[in-house]
């Protein structure tokens, strides 16, 4: 970026600082006047446990002209940055807060004009989209979503330390690695069921929260810690800030000093003890998707309209679906509505008969899909129950078809009395595919009575492996040019036949079994192959009756053993502290958890980790030698931070460091050591004011924790 203003002085402390403006566009140097205080840089006083803590700087200019500064006004949040040094170092850094800008019009020149800037602040207008303005659909590491929102945030900060003291059980983690390196979320977990996205900042506190690590900016580094690292002065992990690449383990210096030492700036000064709290809840929710897709044809959901070589009146034609996709768009394939009158003379309701149109065509010498849809959670790997044979989970899928032997089903006079028209299978696909969209696995029921998921070879499936079955209650019936769906009956079972291609009976009202070592995101397909026949006798419809197959309402479903949906409830884990107190602590709400007891395989705020084939959950942690969910283990460091009297100081010292990340003494007028929870350095007088409280690294044992029924 280009400088446009810059200013130099000098403090109290005889240390030079310099404030500097800088913009992207093409701008004239200019040195600046400021008045006293000339630059002051708060980090305002927050609760412990806080995940991200701001910092806002104050910046006082003297306009020796009038509106010398209006330059300055913007409607781009990120158009003008400010740095600071202090003795030649890079102290802090951050966004002008250029959209806010007033001075007196009664004011002759000189006088002074005021303005913010701020770090981390920003985050809470940018949204986690990415660089196309784009939902981002992947599973990657906890480090890379940090990433993406530091991509955004785009301040040239120096380092990044990061000090975790909790350890993922059974997930391999090198020396240079921290846990948000090896554990993954769904970046769907940052968008709600309009795909609306989080914030960055939320973003970053939904992540953070979780372990019990805050943020913060000092001598224009990222700090990322636990209480358990500051405490025990255990070493952080020094990462490149631009490339996030390691550099070294490094024991960063978290004592500012004792205040008594230092010196007292003023005779001001405050003590007293923390607010003490009584109940404590963390909420944990799954924020599952909408557990079923719902797919169908109608005039909402078609675009791209187009007329066939040979169309019928009375109808529609199109190319594309927001809800199915046409592989075939390019080619013959078309989703329809048919209507029972000419539009354009009739006014009131229309009966309708819509759906993806497929030829019939038994004889198909090359399978090819034609519509897919794709369930919208990803489907995490799942444990078999031990000791039982039945699979934990089942996809149950319904689908509706119509069998048409009229070119236009509603207008035109049905064929009557056809035979062998009893049964209809469809041959389609259904897989699942990783991450990065590779096939791993498909279903196969077309084998002698066999029911199985096999492995898609260098990521290519068979095609037409899942076969669906659609019949009436008695096969005896024709099954043309009426709805059906294949979940009525999952294969005749009213007539003997040898015919086993069809899913077992056992499974009917539940679906297919999903293989415990599968994940990924399960997609179905409907293929250009299709059958018509008599279920005894196994002959085939006439061709020349049926003039098409519609096929609408696609639904899939994740169900249990019993054919019940996992249960998406919050999980709740309520405490207390002292039940004589009247205040409570605020409410936790995790947005990434590891609590799961179901281990339903659909939400998508789980935790993850990378395993062969796919991800499970991670929902064993180990944190100062106690090892449990991460929300049990959060409970530990609530309660060791709350769970006794704390005191409390606010003092006015004489400047020296930046206190942020940092714990003090005060012997020997106080004999503990207290953590800063907020400061303000003014640096024209040389004066840092200090907040501070007790703080505690994790003592508190998980046997000693009263929980609430």
């Amino acid at each position: 970026m280009n400088l446009r203003y810059y200013n130099i002085f000098k403090g109290l402390d005889d240390a030079s600082n310099r404030i500097e403006i800088l913009t992207n566009y093409n701008v004239q140097v200019r040195e600046v006047k400021t008045t006293v205080p000339a630059f002051t840089l708060a980090y305002q006083r927050c609760e412990k446990l806080t995940p991200v803590r701001g910092a806002q700087a104050t910046i006082k200019l003297i306009s020796e002209t009038n509106f010398q500064f209006t330059d300055l006004h913007t409607d781009d949040m990120q158009g003008y940055m400010v740095k600071f040094f202090r003795e030649d170092k890079p102290h802090w850094i951050g966004w002008l807060d250029s959209e806010y800008y007033e001075e007196k019009l009664s004011d002759y020149p000189p006088y002074p004009v005021e303005f913010s800037a701020s770090d981390f602040n920003i985050w809470e207008r940018l949204k986690y989209r990415d660089v196309s303005d784009k939902m981002y659909v992947d599973i990657v590491p906890f480090v890379i979503h940090l990433k993406r929102c530091f991509d955004k945030l785009n301040l040239p900060f120096h380092k990044l330390y990061i000090g975790s003291t909790t350890v993922p059980n059974d997930v391999p983690m090198s020396a240079t690695e921290t846990p948000l390196h090896v554990l993954y979320m769904m970046s769907q977990n940052f968008y709600d069921e309009d795909k609306e996205p989080m914030t960055c900042r939320e973003v970053v506190e939904a992540i953070l929260q979780p372990f019990g690590l805050m943020m913060v900016q000092k001598d224009a580094n990222v700090y990322i810690y636990d209480y358990n690292t500051l405490k025990q002065g255990l070493p952080m992990k020094r990462y490149d800030f631009d490339t996030f690449s390691y550099e070294a383990d490094e024991v960063v210096n978290f004592d500012f000093g004792n205040l008594v030492e230092i010196g007292f700036a003023s005779t001001d000064g405050e003590y007293g003890f923390e607010e003490m709290v009584n109940n404590v809840t963390i909420t944990s929710s799954l924020y599952a998707n909408a557990l079923q897709l719902d797919a169908k044809v109608d005039e909402e959901s078609v675009t791209d309209s187009f007329k066939p070589n040979v169309a019928q009146l009375s109808a529609g034609y199109y190319k594309s679906s927001d809800q199915i996709e046409n592989l075939q768009s390019d080619g013959e394939g078309f989703f329809v509505i048919f209507y029972d009158r000419n539009l354009s003379s009739y006014i009131g309701d229309t009966d309708s008969i819509a759906g993806c149109f497929v030829d019939y065509t038994p004889d198909a010498s090359i399978i090819t899909p034609q519509f897919r849809v794709r369930y919208p959670n990803y489907v995490t790997k799942v444990e078999q129950p031990e000791g039982r044979r039945k699979s934990p989970f089942y996809v149950n899928l319904k689908i509706d078809a119509y069998p048409s032997t009229a070119d236009h089903p509603i207008l035109q006079e049905k064929k009557d009395g056809v035979n062998n028209s009893g049964v209809l299978k469809a041959f389609c696909n259904l897989y699942f595919v990783d991450e990065t969209g590779k096939a791993i696995a498909y279903y196969n029921n077309t084998n002698e009575g066999e029911h199985i998921w096999e492995a898609a070879s260098n990521g290519t499936i068979q095609q037409g492996k899942c076969v669906l079955w659609f019949s009436t209650d008695d096969t005896d019936n024709s099954i043309l040019d009426t709805w059906t769906t294949n979940a009525n009956k999952v294969r005749p079972m009213d007539k003997p036949t040898t015919n086993k291609t069809g899913l077992d009976s056992s499974l009917v009202g539940r679906g297919i079994f999903i293989r415990p070592n599968l994940s990924g995101y399960l997609v179905f397909e409907i293929t250009n192959k299709n059958l018509i026949l008599n279920p005894v006798s196994e002959k085939l419809v006439d061709v020349s009756k049926v003039k098409m197959i519609l096929y609408n309402n696609i639904n899939i479903v994740i169900v249990d053993s019993e054919g019940h949906e996992p249960s998406t409830d919050d999980y709740e884990f309520k405490s207390y502290v002292n039940k004589r107190v009247a205040s409570d602590f605020d409410d936790v709400t995790l947005k990434c958890i590891s609590a799961n007891e179901e281990k339903a395989p659909i939400g998508k705020a789980n935790i993850l980790r990378k395993v062969e084939g796919g991800f499970d959950f991670q929902t064993a942690f180990t944190r100062a030698g106690q090892t449990d969910i991460l929300e049990r283990l959060l409970m530990c460091t609530i309660h060791s931070n709350f769970a006794t009297k704390n005191e409390k100081l606010t003092v006015d010292v004489k400047m020296t460091n930046n206190p942020a990340l940092s714990y003090v003494s005060c012997n020997p007028i106080l004999s503990n050591k207290y953590l800063v929870i907020g400061c303000t350095l003014d640096y024209n007088n040389a004066k840092t004011t200090i907040s501070a409280v007790d703080y505690s690294d994790d003592v508190a044992k998980l046997s000693n924790i009263p929980y609430d029924d």
